[in-house]
């Protein structure tokens, strides 16, 4: 499918029900395969391999590059500023011992790599691509919040609640504005890739694959914790917005259309 010769909201449309899609047939997929389905470790590497096939395939006739830059120089930078969701994801294993082995940790590693490249080769490399010409603040909008969105296929399978799952788009949207805003400053879609590997790597070897998989029940007390979370977010992606435009002697650019 070569979406570069799509209008920009029909790209963004199909990529993003393609994605959601694609999640859905790559879980199913891994029930066709001889494996123990009980290793939940070992059932994600496969679902991922067959989620990235398929993101490979749904972008076989458009160049990557067209829409990313890789920036691999600017990786420690983009880790740099990354810094404070790693924080808060990582900052379990200063208490506690990952339940995983050396195998299972290296193998959960490769997972978050792969579902690092496919997030953001399909919402900061293809949707916030084709939006950022026309407004790079409204990209990154747009892409967080069909970002957080694309979460909500977490809840399958749990009760409905849909307080908890408004919580979840708001907060995971809020992650994703950080990383456009991260990749609009350093250019590099690896650095984005390795900062996205690395927040799931954390959060995933600090528990068992059934508690962080699972998403937590609502309550006051839950709305609380991340409305702060998503507070501190986003602080900080407008902080770094700001320090750069500054730094580099733009104004207000982002928020204007840019003009052809």
């Amino acid at each position: 499918m070569d979406i570069s010769s799509q209008p920009p909201w029909k790209t963004v449309v199909a990529t993003f029900l393609f994605f959601q899609v694609a999640i859905v047939l790559a879980s199913s997929v891994v029930v066709f395969i001889p494996i123990d389905l009980s290793n939940l470790v070992y059932t994600l590497f496969f679902v991922q391999i067959a989620q990235l096939v398929l993101v490979k395939l749904f972008l076989w006739k458009t160049s990557l590059a067209k829409y990313t830059q890789l920036g691999r120089d600017a990786i420690g930078k983009s880790l740099l500023l990354g810094v404070p969701i790693l924080f808060l994801s990582g900052v379990n294993l200063l208490f506690v011992q990952s339940p995983y082995g050396a195998v299972d940790l290296l193998r959960l590693l490769i997972i978050c790599l792969m579902i690092g490249f496919s997030e953001e080769a399909i919402y900061r490399g293809v949707i916030y691509g084709v939006l950022k010409n026309r407004n790079p603040l409204g990209a990154m909008v747009i892409s967080s919040l069909l970002f957080g969105s694309a979460h909500l296929v977490n809840f399958i399978g749990f009760p409905f609640d849909p307080g908890m799952m408004i919580v979840t788009v708001l907060y995971t949207g809020s992650i994703g504005f950080l990383f456009a805003v991260i990749y609009y400053i350093t250019k590099s879609f690896s650095g984005i890739v390795l900062l996205h590997a690395l927040y799931n790597y954390f959060i995933m070897i600090s528990f068992p694959l059934e508690e962080s998989l699972a998403p937590e029940p609502f309550s006051l007390e839950v709305l609380g914790t991340y409305t702060v979370l998503i507070g501190i977010i986003l602080l900080w992606s407008f902080g770094v917005l700001g320090h750069h435009h500054k730094r580099v002697g733009k104004s207000s650019i982002i928020l204007k259309r840019k003009k052809k």
